[in-house]
């Protein structure tokens, strides 16, 4: 009887626990959106909305979340649009996301917004990688807009890479082509952001770097946009 009240006592201990992590997340609650099925869920950093919504924290310290249907994912100053989004976290400096179906991923400090089939984002401490991804014949899509233009980039496949502190890489492989134009106000990234995080990825990054593959991979390789020519084409 002893062992048995014990064992009540901890499981009840760990309930407790959890509801203050809970707490200290800044969990608000589920709450039903105005639109029919559809759910939204503020955890810190994070603004999560989907049809179908699953967010918990191990015992270990890792943070799972689970959107399908019209699914939307806010940390920080980045936006996650996709129709199905799974995101795991260990730590601030540590995740991986994976993001399918009608995928849109946008942030505001670069003025920054790409378009794919599918696209998956992982990190550490000492390295972030983005790639975008589409189905065959199809292209991703990357956009920046600056203060003067709009540069547009397309590619079979896209990979930003995280190179040093506050810089990343831009590699634009196959079928690749770029188009500027003039700014344009409809082209600003512009949303409601969450409070800063290190779990954003693009947290304190700025692009410094592009390379690109003109067309398919030949004998002779890869052609590159130097890092001059690139910044000139964003200024």
């Amino acid at each position: 009887m002893r062992i048995l009240t014990l064992l009540m006592c901890l499981n009840f201990a760990q309930m407790l626990s959890l509801a203050d992590e809970a707490t200290l997340l800044g969990l608000h609650g589920n709450e039903k959106s105005p639109m029919a099925g559809e759910k939204t869920l503020v955890v810190g950093c994070f603004r999560m909305k989907a049809e179908d919504l699953d967010f918990h924290v191990t015992p270990e310290g890792h943070y799972h979340i689970k959107l399908k249907g019209k699914t939307q994912l806010v940390c920080g100053q980045t936006r996650l649009s996709a129709d199905q989004i799974n995101a795991t976290f260990k730590y601030r400096d540590r995740g991986e996301i994976e993001l399918a179906g009608n995928v849109e991923i946008e942030n505001i400090p670069d003025q920054l917004r790409m378009f794919a089939r599918k696209a998956r984002m992982f990190w550490s401490k000492h390295h972030r990688t983005l790639i975008l991804n589409n189905r065959d014949h199809e292209l991703v899509r990357l956009i920046r807009m600056s203060d003067k233009k709009t540069t547009l980039v397309e590619a079979s496949k896209i990979h930003i890479g995280y190179l040093k502190p506050h810089q990343l890489r831009i590699l634009a492989v196959e079928n690749s082509k770029i188009e500027e134009r003039p700014g344009r106000s409809t082209d600003k990234v512009k949303f409601e952001a969450t409070e800063q995080s290190g779990f954003d990825f693009f947290d304190k990054i700025s692009i410094t770097e592009f390379s690109t593959h003109h067309g398919k991979k030949t004998s002779r390789g890869s052609q590159k946009i130097s890092k001059t020519e690139f910044l000139q084409l964003l200024k």
